[in-house]
Parts: structure tokens; sequence; C-alpha cells
């Protein structure tokens, strides 16, 4: 799954990180199937435990279409130096001739970059993020359970979808008289909103830390640069790797106070973007919209 315009998934930003931290080596398979990698040209140049431990990538399917297995990654089974053969837990469709990979050993073990990079996420601090699956209108009703994921913070700004029949016309009209009840640790507190036209979406907008990725295929939301979320990853794969050495590479140490200054630049050249906060209105008395959605006080 290679970086496009249209998506950078979890798959992408490891492969990133470990080619700016020099930990992926980059080839073109000579054969496979769909339990291996075949490299001949990588024969007699690693011995039988160099990528124990490690980690593959498959990175540009051969057509150049973006089909399975491209993208997907895993542990390292096992390598044949006099075959040049990678054993590789089975991704579905068959590795072949051409098709672009990529290997790491385990000084930056797979397993924890995954980590990482949930971590390095979540240190970009709030995104902004929409709910429109969760809530919809109902009559008689105006508390409706908010999401606990939602709790951090009041929303952004709540809208209601005013037009049915058309998913890609649903003229979204936001709603202003709206209030935040929290709630304890766990449960899910209320969100309050005036009686409303019942079986229509809300549109909850909100900012949060990023969702966790775990999957090959997990999107990296959007508002977040590609170049930033690297950035991130391969600062917190440094920091990892110090404390690991106590501090006691000097190369290390130096790349890692490199990285603090990339990322703090980063930050500045890919801002993530929040939209502002909605104003409140103050109601008094009762009133009906000019689309009819809110329902008068009795």
């Amino acid at each position: 799954m290679a970086y496009t315009n249209t998506g950078f998934f979890l798959t992408n930003l490891i492969q990133a990180a470990y080619r700016e931290l020099g930990q992926l080596l980059v080839s073109t398979a000579t054969g496979g199937d769909a339990t291996s990698i075949v490299d001949t040209k990588e024969k007699d140049k690693h011995d039988d435990t160099a990528w124990d431990n490690g980690g593959f990538f498959i990175i540009k399917d051969a057509d150049g279409a973006g089909a399975s297995p491209e993208g997907k990654f895993g542990f390292i089974t096992s390598w044949a130096e006099s075959t040049g053969t990678f054993t590789i837990p089975t991704v579905t469709a068959a590795v072949v001739a051409t098709d672009i990979y990529g290997v790491c050993n385990d000084y930056y073990p797979l397993a924890q970059m995954q980590e990482l990079a949930n971590d390095a996420l979540r240190m970009l601090g709030d995104i902004p993020l929409i709910d429109i699956t969760t809530l919809d209108t109902a009559s008689s009703k105006t508390e409706y359970a908010y999401a606990v994921t939602w709790k951090r913070k009041p929303p952004i700004k709540v809208e209601i979808q005013t037009r049915t029949g058309d998913a890609d016309d649903f003229q979204w009209r936001e709603i202003h008289d709206w209030q935040y009840r929290p709630a304890t640790a766990g449960t899910a507190g209320l969100l309050v909103l005036p009686q409303l036209i019942a079986s229509r979406d809300i549109a909850v907008w909100y900012v949060d830390k990023h969702p966790a990725v775990s999957v090959y295929s997990d999107p990296i939301v959007e508002t977040v640069a590609p170049e930033l979320a690297v950035k991130a990853l391969v600062l917190k794969a440094l920091a990892w790797q110090n404390r690991r050495m106590m501090g006691g590479d000097d190369y290390l140490l130096q790349t890692l106070n490199d990285a603090k200054i990339e990322y703090e630049m980063a930050k500045i050249e890919y801002p993530i973007w929040k939209p502002k906060r909605s104003s409140k209105l103050l109601i008094l008395g009762s009133y009906v919209d000019s689309d009819n959605l809110k329902v008068p006080n009795e």
C-alpha cells in the first residue's frame, strides 16, 4: 500500500520511520508465494540469523495497482541464506517477482514500533474528529447519551441532517442551543438538545487524541501531515532506544537531539488544522426555525 494523495496508513508510517532510521533494507523480489519472499540477489549476503525476530513489508505490488499483498507487514519466521528466502506468515495474495519489499532486523522491533506509532500520534495532541453515526434524533427526546470516547472536552460543534433521501446532500445545519452534561468516569455523558424532528443524523464535532491504529490499513487522520507523523515516530523510536542503551551511545544521543529539532520544526511547518469552537446561543422563550426542525416549547 504505497502512500498516495488518497491516504496515509499505518504501514506507510512505520515504513517511512524505518527508512529514516536507516533500518529498512528495500529490494525487489525475484519470486515468492503467500508464505515467502524470495530474493536471490540477497543470497550469501546475510547469515541465517541476520533477520531473526525481524519484520517485513510488502511495499509495492508488481503491477502497481495497489493490490494485495501491498501494504501487508509482519514478522519474519526464518531466513535461508542459501536460497535468499524469507519465510513469512500468510499474506493472502502471493508475493511475485518484481514486488518491492522491505525487511528490518530487531534493533527496533516491529511490535515495539507499532506501539510507538500510537504513542507518537497521541503526542501530537488533540485533533479534530467528527461522529455522524452514534446519534439520531428521536421524537419526545432531548437528552442523548454522549459517547465515552468524546468525553475529554465538550463538543466543538453540533449539527443536524436537514435533508433525507439523498446520501450526497444531507444539508447539515448547525444547532446552537445545546448543552453538554458530564458523567462519572467510564460512563456516557449527555448531550442536551432542543426537541428536534425525528430520525435525522446528528453530527458531533469534537477534539481528542488520534484514534488507535493497529492494522496495516488503518488510516492516519488526514489533518495530520505524513511528514509530521513520521518525525514524531522517529523521535519516539530514538528516545526508546536511547533509554534502552541507558544513554551510553554518543551517536544515538546526537541523532535523538537532531530528531527533537526536526520534530519541532515539523510542528511549525505542518500545523494540525483545528476548527474554531462555535458560539452558543441563549434562547429565551420558544421558536420554530425556518425549516421546522425544532419543535416549540408548550
